[in-house]
């Protein structure tokens, strides 16, 4: 059950890099028309045009290596990323369960609880007007 847990995991953070580093690429070219953008693709310039859509999500993840504020900059496979924490964004800590069967759970904590070297995931909005802002922060256990 924990391996199938980790499996899990790994899965998912491996579709929100995926997810994250497609938001990194096209936020370097969004500006506030997108659809005027020459390196964004027409699909994704489509849905910003329409209005209904207001943002894409993204997850990022990784090794903090420095706190400067709201801003965490994060480290994975060597290549580090900064991003900015909104101010209502939930912030909480993943808490390995007692027994393997238990789903773990999440405890709130505030951002300032969290330290350099805190291994953590990062749920962020890509907007239309090119911010990439987080939303929620989860702190995971060491052996993450």
């Amino acid at each position: 059950m924990k391996i199938m847990r980790k499996i899990n995991f790994i899965i998912a953070a491996i579709i929100a890099l995926i997810t994250f580093i497609l938001g990194y690429i096209f936020s370097s070219s969004i500006k506030q028309n997108p659809a005027e953008c020459p390196g964004l693709e027409k699909p994704l310039a489509k849905y910003f045009e329409s209005k209904v859509i207001d943002n894409i999500s993204a997850f990022a993840s990784g090794q903090v290596t420095k706190i400067s504020g709201r801003n965490l900059t994060l480290i994975k496979e060597g290549k580090e990323f900064t991003i900015s924490i909104n101010e209502d964004a939930k912030i909480s800590q993943l808490i390995p369960p007692k027994e393997p069967s238990i789903p773990p759970e999440k405890n709130d904590i505030k951002l300032e609880e969290i330290k350099v070297g805190d291994k953590v995931t990062v749920g962020a909005r890509l907007d239309a007007n090119a911010s990439l802002r987080g939303v929620s922060v989860t702190v995971l256990p060491p052996w993450y």
